[in-house]
Formats: structure tokens, C-alpha cells, sequence
């Protein structure tokens, strides 16, 4: 099984390079590489659950308060932990976000896509007004204290 594989490979030496070529087409690794030297590239790396080798890094969840803030965990240059680091407002994460879908020119389905992680990377809004995952829970079955 192995020298068959092995002589497959040996057989296409350019598979390294066409299926780098197919990772960088990915919607996600174009983001990721658009962004990979600024703010925006290391939430994305942390929404993705993709960290560089070397921090810094963001955790893998984050808040948002209630003034608007994302706030996350974070290793610094130094090796740094930093609790409920303040990221940005999330009016710029929003804005950044909506720049770089347009700049890639990725389709709706990718956006929505990209947007979703970003949700799902964020764990809890306190803003006034917004809808908690504890309203989702009909209220029979929430738990009273």
C-alpha cells in the first residue's frame, strides 16, 4: 500500500504546489492570507481556531460588553496573558469584515459563512437590547435562582 502511494506521489511531483494553489482558492485561506499582519487577520486566526507558532494570539471565544467592546483573551509578543483584552468596538470588527468580503469579492454564501464563525467565536453580547442565548430558552425551562 505504501510504495503504491509513494509511487503515486512520485508520479505528480507538483502535488505540493497544485494543492497549495487549492488551499490559497479557499475563501477562508484568502481571508487569512489578506489579513495575516493586522488586526483583523489575528481575530480571523482565532475565530478559525488557525494561531501562528509565535503569539500573539487571541483566545478561542470572546465577549462582547456592554458598551460594544470584544473583549478576549490574549498572549502578547512576550508571552504575555492578558484577561478580557479590549480587541476593538464591534462596530469595526462589523466594518472590517463587510471591506475585506468586498475586497475578495467573496460570494454571499462565503460571507454568510465567514460571518457565522465570527458569531460562533462570540460567546455572550451584554449591549442593551440584544437577543441572549438564554432568550431562546422558552421560559418553563429556564432555571430560577
Amino acid at each position: 500500500m505504501k510504495s503504491a502511494l509513494k509511487s503515486s506521489v512520485a508520479a505528480n511531483p507538483n502535488l505540493r504546489v497544485e494543492v497549495a494553489d487549492m488551499m490559497r482558492q479557499q475563501w477562508w485561506a484568502r481571508c487569512l492570507l489578506q489579513t495575516e499582519t493586522d488586526k483583523l487577520g489575528l481575530i480571523l486566526r482565532a475565530v478559525m481556531g488557525m494561531p501562528t507558532n509565535d503569539p500573539p494570539w487571541l483566545g478561542p471565544s470572546a465577549i462582547i460588553d456592554d458598551k460594544g467592546i470584544v473583549l478576549a483573551n490574549y498572549v502578547d509578543e512576550q508571552n504575555r496573558r492578558h484577561f478580557a483584552h479590549a480587541v476593538c468596538h464591534i462596530d469595526e470588527l462589523l466594518d472590517n469584515l463587510r471591506r475585506l468580503v468586498d475586497h475578495l469579492k467573496l460570494s454571499d454564501v462565503q460571507a454568510h459563512a465567514l460571518f457565522a464563525q465570527v458569531r460562533g467565536w462570540i460567546k455572550e453580547d451584554a449591549r442593551p437590547g440584544t437577543e441572549q442565548s438564554e432568550d431562546r430558552v422558552p421560559i418553563e425551562y429556564r432555571r430560577v435562582n
